[in-house]
């Protein structure tokens, strides 16, 4: 009775953590007048309340009674400020908008219910793009509640380079007493939700349309070029999970991925920016007081460790939108005019600036970027030394290459950018600088990770293309069939996909390798080193037990931009026997030996190490203390 009693109380510990910062981050707004203002503040309460429990990491471990500590503070800091919800719901409540938005919010509930670790005693399933990316998450997710550091649990020695917040999020609700699945789960819905949300109000706010919200909406999830093309020429036209992803064929220079399966559903940094991102700008543009406009200047800079790149693209497109919104489109004759006119043209922007309270947004930013910029320096290196120039992003690279790529890749959509953003051009030329920026700079070592990038400027292109097509609905009969055809057209590459990722369902760990952790978590230092052979990206010991290894997965390793191939020839120099010097050098605790790979271990060296555990697919060997000797 009492361990059932000490259960429930660790379970409502998390859920007590989350609805208090909630709470908080929207009574931050005094008087609540909008669902802007609870998308925003909902954000911003997350990310307050995880920052400032990694404040207390960064001196003491994770353990419930810090997340007790921040869960009373924000509910005393509630009963202080005493908010007020003032929206009117009888004039806020439209029945088919609410029923549109429950219907994505519930396929996208669906996804994240059947690829984030489903199962059991039996094993945990995953899937998609979502089975490569989950297993780095709970590495990471498990060091943090495991372990008291900073360094990368995938390669020794060395500092995280990654934006680690989403991950470090779900350790505090691990800690707090959730499943590993809840802990990645839980956040992932509240974030998915006020994604949705935040960027249909976006859609109906820019075309004054929610026909074109809906469609925007829709675009957006159902995401892809002219891949369907492929599907058309295949012999049998299927719908099942063997078929291709037909929004990402290298092979056939499309690489733009359909938003929906390859970020949002497994790279959760990208979905926590995103949200960041869609709710940031729908308060800049609904809003106009000034504790509005420093929230959102908070949520900004606070989403630089949850998403780096959705920093910068809220940096871009809220300068450019406010720089360019009052400016005139003057001639200038000659230089001297010209001059003169970029001059008056910045500092009419700067006056902008002033006038319109985004002093307060862009200060705000400012406070709660800075000190981030200054840990990654501190604790992660100079990341910035990734940033390259390549032109095209990964097109050929001819301009003809780079163009055809395109509209490979960008389908209708893009076609039909030019003429639904030219009368709107001055909203639309940050989105248009990120298109850019993302093919003639590389960010991070692999280049197609751009798409973080590119996928902001395609969100802000749908918007605009679907207030073009919405009015096209809205003309006489030969339009609308036109317009249903291209909305079809545009979707058709993405809805293939999407079908595709429904029947796709494989087994991330199996029953052993659950059982497996738990002894590693029960009998091991949490900050012990490992190394594992052969290295492979579901290791349970890294991606539950949260320990450390000399070498994870490489494809990881060279992702966060370190060279590996010294680590993994020093890896078989201790597989054959050679490597005594290797394991004192870098101290590694343990050895965890696949079975398959029993041939290759030199057996004299075997016999110098202590086996402790066996299972059907490993072997575990610990380093005796006097071995280094």
């Amino acid at each position: 009775m009492g361990a059932v009693k000490k259960t429930r109380w660790k379970i409502m510990l998390y859920l007590i953590f989350l609805l208090a910062a909630i709470i908080f981050g929207v009574s931050l707004f005094k008087k609540v007048k909008s669902v802007e203002e609870i998308l925003l503040g909902s954000m911003l309460g997350i990310f307050i309340a995880s920052f400032l429990t990694l404040a207390i990491y960064y001196f003491s471990a994770l353990n419930s009674n810090i997340i007790i500590a921040v869960s009373v503070l924000f509910i005393f800091l509630i009963f202080l400020i005493k908010p007020k919800f003032e929206i009117d719901i009888s004039k806020k409540i439209n029945w088919r908008e609410i029923f549109f938005l429950l219907l994505i919010i519930f396929l996208f509930l669906y996804f994240e219910h059947t690829h984030v670790l489903p199962g059991g005693d039996a094993g945990a399933y995953s899937a998609g793009y979502t089975w490569g990316d989950i297993a780095y998450h709970l590495t990471l997710m498990n060091s943090f509640a495991y372990t008291h550091s900073f360094q990368s649990p995938i390669f020794a020695g060395q500092n995280i380079h990654y934006s680690f917040m989403p991950d470090f999020l779900s350790a505090i609700l691990k800690i707090g007493g959730a499943s590993d699945r809840s802990a990645l789960l839980i956040p992932n819905l509240i974030f998915g939700i006020i994604l949705i949300v935040a960027f249909y109000l976006l859609a109906k706010e820019v075309t004054k349309s929610k026909k074109a919200a809906a469609i925007a909406l829709l675009l957006l999830i159902f995401s892809g070029g002219f891949g369907f093309y492929y599907w058309l020429k295949s012999p049998n036209l299927s719908f099942n999970w063997s078929m291709p992803d037909y929004t990402h064929m290298p092979s056939k220079e499309i690489e733009f991925s359909n938003i929906f399966t390859s970020l949002l559903l497994p790279a959760r940094t990208s979905l926590f920016g995103f949200a960041a991102f869609f709710a940031v700008i729908l308060i800049l543009l609904k809003e106009k007081n000034r504790i509005a406009y420093t929230l959102a200047g908070a949520t900004s800079g606070l989403s630089f460790l949850f998403h780096p790149f959705s920093l910068g693209a809220i940096i871009i497109v809220s300068f450019f939108y406010v720089a360019v919104k009052n400016n005139t489109s003057e001639k200038a004759s000659n230089k001297s005019e010209l001059y003169k006119k970029i001059k008056n043209s910045l500092a009419k922007s700067f006056d902008n600036i002033r006038k319109d309270n985004y002093l307060y947004f862009f200060g705000a930013l400012i406070l709660f970027a800075v000190p981030q910029i200054i840990l990654i320096r501190l604790l992660m290196g100079n990341v910035g030394s990734f940033i390259k120039i390549s032109l095209g992003w990964v097109a050929n690279k001819s301009i003809v290459g780079w163009v055809i790529f395109w509209i490979l890749n960008g389908g209708v959509v893009l076609l039909l950018a030019p003429f639904a953003t030219i009368e709107k051009w001055k909203e639309y030329i940050g989105y248009l600088v990120l298109f850019l920026l993302a093919n003639i700079l590389i960010f991070q070592p692999f280049a197609w990770d751009n798409i973080k990038i590119l996928a902001i400027w395609w969100a802000g292109t749908i918007i605009f293309v679907s207030g073009f097509l919405s009015k096209l609905l809205n003309k006489n009969n030969i339009w609308k069939i036109v317009a249903i055809l291209l909305i079809f057209i545009s979707m058709f590459s993405g809805l293939l996909v999407v079908i595709r990722e429904l029947g796709v369902n494989e087994k991330l760990y199996s029953a052993e390798d659950l059982k497996f952790a738990s002894y590693i978590k029960n009998n091991t230092n949490p900050d012990a080193l490992f190394l594992i052979y052969p290295v492979r990206h579901n290791d349970p010991i890294s991606n539950l037990a949260g320990r450390h290894l000399l070498m994870g997965y490489e494809g990881w390793v060279w992702t966060r931009g370190w060279d590996y191939t010294k680590r993994k020839r020093e890896i078989k120099e201790v597989i054959r026997g050679d490597g005594k010097q290797i394991i004192c050098n870098y101290g590694i605790n343990y050895l965890e030996i696949g079975r398959n790979r029993m041939s290759e271990v030199n057996k004299t060296f075997l016999n110098s190490v202590e086996l402790i555990k066996s299972t059907n697919r490993y072997l575990l060997y610990k380093i005796p203390s006097e071995y280094c000797k």
